[in-house]
């Protein structure tokens, strides 16, 4: 696999990931108040913005 496969390939699975991790926080919140582990969101939210911010460093090399 050439390198430029390779980077496309690992933004898919980094859109895939992030897309689970929407879900996990969705979930989450939907507990509510009192049940949401709201250190658990923050958590899954700072992986899913770092996964975005690779998704687009990745992106510009590509180009």
């Amino acid at each position: 696999m050439d390198t430029k496969k390779s980077k496309v390939s690992s933004i898919i699975i980094s859109n895939v990931l992030i897309e689970m991790l929407d879900d996990v926080i969705e979930s989450e919140i939907d507990k509510g108040e009192m049940l949401a582990d709201f250190p658990y969101v923050d958590l899954m939210l700072e992986i899913s913005d770092l996964l975005a911010l690779y998704n687009e460093m990745t992106e510009k090399r590509l180009q």
